[in-house]
């Protein structure tokens, strides 16, 4: 097969920062993992996000967790370049070069997202350094919120650490299937609690591509175990951060997990 090659940008430094440091002396921390499609680098979703976790955990420092995921937009423009050069002049085979095209599109999209997984998986075990070395000696409560493809860089953290370590996970849009979670469970002391939607189209395509199958952000838990709390919302992929809302928390996990009342 010809296929549209995507040559992925070079690795760059994974990094922990603050984004909102609050003026008095708190023992509460919420660490959040950006997805895929996201960095640090892009100050509106870092704002947006700043704002989302603001408006839940009003007295906690807010700290964003980098790690090397590429771009959504990088990737759709390196394959239009380079699938459109393709094109043919003769409007006759316009349709099946186009279709294939599409067809390689997808496979080559695939392909980078696979290796973004792998990505997240070695940026897991840079959460689990940070927070075991930097974040868990200075706060006596942590939460993790990890949305998109950076609720695998939280799994794969926790999965290393040890038992009853974090306080609370929050994931938004999670890609990740359920059985993933089977030996992370164990490093949380209180609840997950997980945004789904079944609108997500993103992980419907993810889901359709089985990168993953069934991802716990588009289908939920499903009752798999008593500290997950499913939370179903009415949500496209980018905009899990206005679903942040003390209010879609039932009552008694919020006071349980320092989420505010």
């Amino acid at each position: 097969m010809g296929g549209v090659i995507i040559k992925r940008p070079k690795s760059r430094k994974i990094e922990m920062q603050y984004i909102l440091k609050r003026k008095k002396r708190t023992d509460s921390s919420v660490v959040f993992v950006h997805g895929f499609t996201d960095s640090i680098l892009n100050r509106s979703h870092k704002e947006r996000w700043k704002k989302g976790l603001n408006r839940v955990f009003k007295t906690a420092d807010l700290l964003y967790f980098d790690w090397d995921a590429d771009s959504k937009m990088d990737i759709l423009f390196r394959v239009l370049q380079n699938g459109l050069v393709g094109l043919p002049l003769c409007p006759g085979g316009l349709f099946t070069q186009s279709a294939r095209i599409l067809f390689d599109s997808l496979f080559e999209i695939k392909k980078a997202y696979e290796a973004a997984i792998r990505e997240a998986e070695s940026a897991g075990q840079g959460l689990r350094k940070e927070i075991e070395d930097r974040i868990r000696p200075n706060y006596g409560h942590v939460t993790l919120v990890g949305h998109s493809l950076g609720a695998k860089v939280v799994q794969n953290a926790l999965e290393g650490m040890k038992p009853r370590m974090i306080n609370s996970v929050c994931l938004c849009g999670a890609a990740t299937p359920q059985e993933d979670w089977k030996k992370s469970i164990r490093a949380i002391e209180d609840r997950i609690f997980n945004f789904y939607s079944k609108q997500d189209r993103i992980l419907t395509l993810a889901h359709l591509l089985s990168t993953p199958k069934n991802p716990v952000g588009w289908k939920g838990f499903n009752g798999a175990n008593n500290k997950i709390i499913d939370l179903e919302v009415e949500c496209r992929h980018a905009n899990y951060y206005q679903e942040l809302r003390a209010s879609r928390l039932p009552h008694k996990e919020r006071g349980r997990n320092n989420f505010p009342k």
